[in-house]
């Protein structure tokens, strides 16, 4: 399988080129077959590189036929490609487009505008070149959904717990990172939905709900997941409460929150949502490992999935999918 790895908005990945270096060599591990995007490893004040390089290295990456395109990581820019992403070609030749945080924007706008298979999973430069390697489970995981297959979600018993400056490992000071055991999944409404799933990181779906990029429509009916680093709650509320101007909540059949800091932003996401989904019987589930956190999930963007929440019992599994990549 050939990996194309490409930067759509920070310039980050030239600040660590021996943490970058290593998810390589992990790739080739595996099997799997790395080609870098001419400008991932670009640096141009905050961003990767001009909009038409960025844009560039994708249309290159998929001349040269890769199955998979994975960002190197976030930033806040991704959404300045929208209006010249390449989507007649990724339409065509269809392939797995993944990452999250503010990759949001791609993701959504190819999900909704191609057939392409969206996953809202790792991405290169936080997740495959983690050391000594990546988490398992975010492998595992990541494999299952490429696969295509029927998947069963369940609580991962043990996140990380310590944060490590990249800046240390450039410098040769490499360790194994701490974990603790995983709180678990919250159910904050319980209730039963079938439906797509569409959703992303908060601070980015916002701006794009009601463009042509992310239709009102595609929540009609739709499992809803969010997640953001945002601390701030007041933040927090007001883009909470611009979805709820938007009907999203209203549209939706289920919610499913992931990774928000820990206190009081996270408790004013669970108080704010539980009161905008109302009297209505819809399950909302939080604390789920998606977002940034490690391990992590990944999720199928626009696939099937069914959320049942009754009695105690926590279930979430997607349906499989055809044309998707061989994990």
């Amino acid at each position: 399988m050939k990996w194309g790895i490409y930067s759509p908005s920070a310039g980050t990945s030239s600040q660590f080129p021996r943490r970058f270096a290593r998810g390589l060599r992990w790739m080739e591990e595996q099997g799997w077959t790395p080609v870098v995007g001419g400008h991932a490893r670009g640096q141009k004040g905050y961003l990767s590189g001009s909009v038409e390089e960025r844009l560039s290295d994708i249309d290159a990456l998929l001349e040269q036929g890769a199955d998979v395109l994975i960002a190197t990581l976030g930033g806040y820019n991704s959404n300045q490609l929208l209006e010249k992403l390449p989507y007649e070609a990724l339409g065509r030749r269809r392939p797995v487009l993944c990452g999250y945080s503010d990759v949001t924007a791609i993701l959504l706008a190819a999900a909704t505008l191609t057939d392409c298979p969206c996953l809202y999973g790792p991405t290169f430069l936080p997740e495959l070149c983690e050391y000594p390697q990546p988490a398992p489970e975010t492998v595992a995981c990541l494999r299952e959904i490429l696969a295509g297959r029927p998947y069963r979600y369940q609580p991962l018993p043990t996140v990380v717990d310590e944060f490590i400056d990249w800046r240390e490992e450039e410098r040769g000071a490499c360790r194994v990172k701490r974990r603790r055991a995983a709180p678990g999944w919250v159910t904050l409404k319980e209730g039963c939905a079938a439906g797509p799933l569409w959703g992303g990181n908060l601070q980015t779906l916002l701006p794009l709900v009601g463009t042509k990029y992310f239709p009102l429509s595609q929540l009609s009916g739709a499992i809803l997941f969010l997640e953001d680093l945002e601390e701030r709650p007041a933040v927090l509320d007001a883009m909470l409460q611009g979805l709820q101007l938007r009907g999203c909540f209203a549209a939706v059949s289920g919610v499913l929150l992931g990774d928000f800091p820990a206190g009081e932003a996270r408790d004013t996401v669970h108080r704010l949502v539980l009161s905008y989904v109302g009297r209505r019987e819809i399950p909302v589930l939080a604390d789920v490992e998606i977002g940034h956190r490690s391990p992590m999930v990944t999720v199928p963007i626009g696939r099937r999935a069914v959320l049942r929440l009754r009695g105690g019992s926590q279930y979430w599994a997607v349906e499989g999918a055809a044309g998707t990549q061989g994990g």
